[in-house]
């Protein structure tokens, strides 16, 4: 269901934490209503994620669409490494989220973050359209806010 066009950023942040509690915490993504401010409430059907599991994720998008619904699957996960979720095919509008990190020392990991999405759905979510190049950049700007403030929880 990838759309042609698509927005595909990833952002890095180096954590001060042990990459077990890293991972455990970016990788359920019931967390992300505290680090990533669109997000109203994920819901996943088997209570823990786990390969095939199916994520629910309301989101805000603007104040013309405030809810929006997209159901993702979990189609990898590999322990204190990497999980990667992507659209079901009901979705309306593609995205696949991916989240990895690295052990770079035994209180020190690294945190890759990749998201990428239908460019439709900017136009589906304000009323009108905006250029890719600007869409690009308010989105890697956004995801390093959300990495920095994803830092400040982790190294509570």
């Amino acid at each position: 269901m990838k759309n042609k066009k698509t927005i595909d950023i990833t952002g890095t942040i180096v954590i001060s934490k042990n990459h077990k509690e890293v991972f455990e915490y970016f990788s359920n993504f019931t967390n992300d209503t505290f680090w990533r401010k669109e997000i109203n409430e994920t819901k996943v059907n088997t209570g823990r994620i786990e390969l095939n599991s199916i994520i629910s994720q309301d989101s805000f998008l603007s104040k013309r669409i405030p809810h929006h619904i997209a159901i993702y699957k979990c189609k990898e996960l590999l322990s204190n490494k990497s999980i990667i979720i992507e659209t079901t095919n009901e979705n309306s509008f593609w995205q696949n989220n991916s989240r990895q990190i690295t052990e770079l020392s035994e209180n020190t990991t690294e945190v890759i973050y990749r998201i990428q999405f239908d460019f439709d759905i900017v136009k589906y979510g304000l009323g009108f359209g905006l250029p890719k190049s600007l869409v690009n950049f308010y989105t890697k700007i956004t995801m390093n806010k959300y990495l920095s403030k994803l830092k400040t929880i982790l190294e509570k």
